[in-house]
């Protein structure tokens, strides 16, 4: 049986990751410099110290084999396939920040983004915390009408911003593609497609719990129509961010989870033999209807992206769609810049080259094993100059030096090297 001090800590616990997910996308400091990462991740990085300790705590309160879940933590951890991935990635950031051309920013995070490898090992032990702590339906619950409920502030405030009734005065134009909370379009709208497809399952959950009793509740329906505000008010915001990629990101979503949807019903009515007949006629033209609709659309958005196209003088002019008509493009905007920082990398990480040498003048003497141990968490702004791309700065200022790829695979060889990337 659990002590009252390790129920304390599960409390706590808890407590810690629910602020978490609060805390960390809803606040920023206009009274800082940087306003946005390095503050969220002050605050983030505090709460992963205060249940670490709390955890300590309960681990010499009731053994470590009886710690979290039932089972034994050891137990957990080896039946849960992420930790291995995880802890092996634990183990590369802390042989690469060892190794690293910068190791003190590499360990405390850059004065720009924060995300050195302390800020990794926090995720990691909230990540741990919540996958030994988590135990109950009503703490899954939890979790998701946080995530939900503080989506609900930050897409409220997306949408004030592009209507140009935002009362800050944002150095940069906050109304063509709104920042809100995140002070990147793509960091917001990134956020709020996590959100989405939690606040649909509430949603769906909801009508659900409406339809099965015969007059419904009252309960219910207002539940169901808070969602449904707060679903809607979400895709607003995600549009009004004009980002390309969560937008891929919430469409593929979108087609999964309608997918995954029409199966599990299909299930169900092969499962009760009350369940109407029509229901299980009705599924395969569906799901037909729904993928040959998917294919239209993939095609048309190919078909936008084809230079001198016949839709390129006419939709591809408006608003929003103009930004997906540049999807493949590679010499236009930020397309230009991404393709141009990844040639870079290329040259950085997976071609030869001599060794990058210091500030008084030393080279690189781990230039030979770079390839696998990389250059060290935020260290790329520093490592990056040799193989900066003369046509980059017809696109960006002279004086600014990347500090991320843009691109998942290249930012991870260069913090971690190939150790890292395979994880």
């Amino acid at each position: 049986m659990p002590t009252k001090l390790s129920r304390i800590c599960d409390g706590v616990i808890e407590a810690g990751w629910l602020a978490a997910l609060v805390v960390t996308p809803l606040f920023f400091n206009t009274f800082s410099n940087r306003v946005f990462e390095p503050d969220k991740l002050h605050l983030l990085r505090s709460i992963a110290l205060v249940m670490a300790a709390v955890w300590i705590v309960q681990l010499l309160d009731v053994g470590l084999g009886r710690a979290g879940k039932e089972g034994g933590l050891w137990t957990h951890l080896r039946k849960t396939p992420l930790v291995l991935s995880a802890l092996i990635l634990v183990l590369a950031y802390l042989v690469s920040t060892a190794l690293s051309v910068t190791p003190r920013i590499s360990f405390f995070g850059s004065y720009v983004r924060m995300q050195g490898t302390f800020t990794f090992l926090s995720y990691v032990a909230i990540f741990a915390m919540t996958l030994t702590h988590l135990r109950t339906r009503g703490q899954v619950n939890r979790l998701i009408y946080t995530v939900v409920l503080s989506s609900l502030p930050i897409s409220i405030y997306a949408i004030v911003q592009h209507f140009g009734i935002d009362p800050l005065p944002w150095g940069g134009d906050v109304k063509e593609r709104v920042a809100a909370n995140m002070g990147n379009a793509i960091f917001v709208a990134a956020y709020l497609i996590i959100a989405v497809f939690l606040t649909l399952e509430r949603l769906i959950e909801s009508v659900a719990s409406l339809l099965s009793e015969e007059q419904g509740s009252t309960a219910d329906a207002l539940r169901a129509g808070a969602y449904l505000f707060i679903l809607l008010v979400q895709t607003f915001a995600i549009i009004f961010t004009q980002s390309r990629g969560p937008w891929i990101g919430l469409g593929a979503g979108f087609y999964i989870f309608f997918m995954l949807g029409l199966l599990l019903l299909a299930r169900w009515v092969a499962g009760h033999p009350r369940a109407p007949r029509w229901l299980w006629s009705a599924a395969r033209p569906i799901w037909l209807g729904f993928l040959g609709l998917t294919i239209l659309v993939v095609v048309f958005v190919g078909i936008l992206n084809v230079p001198q196209g016949p839709f390129s003088t006419n939709l591809c002019q408006k608003r929003y769609i103009g930004r997906v008509c540049t999807l493949m493009s590679l010499t236009e905007g930020t397309n230009a810049v991404r393709v141009l920082i990844w040639e870079g990398a290329v040259d950085m990480m997976l071609k030869p080259h001599a060794p990058i040498e210091y500030t008084d003048g030393s080279p690189d003497t781990l230039n030979p094993i770079r390839p696998l141990v990389g250059y060290g968490p935020e260290s790329m702004w520093v490592a990056y100059n040799r193989f900066y791309p003369p046509d980059l700065a017809h696109y960006e200022a002279r004086n600014a030096s990347p500090d991320r790829s843009h691109n998942e695979t290249f930012d991870a060889l260069v913090r971690t090297g190939l150790v890292g990337l395979l994880p």
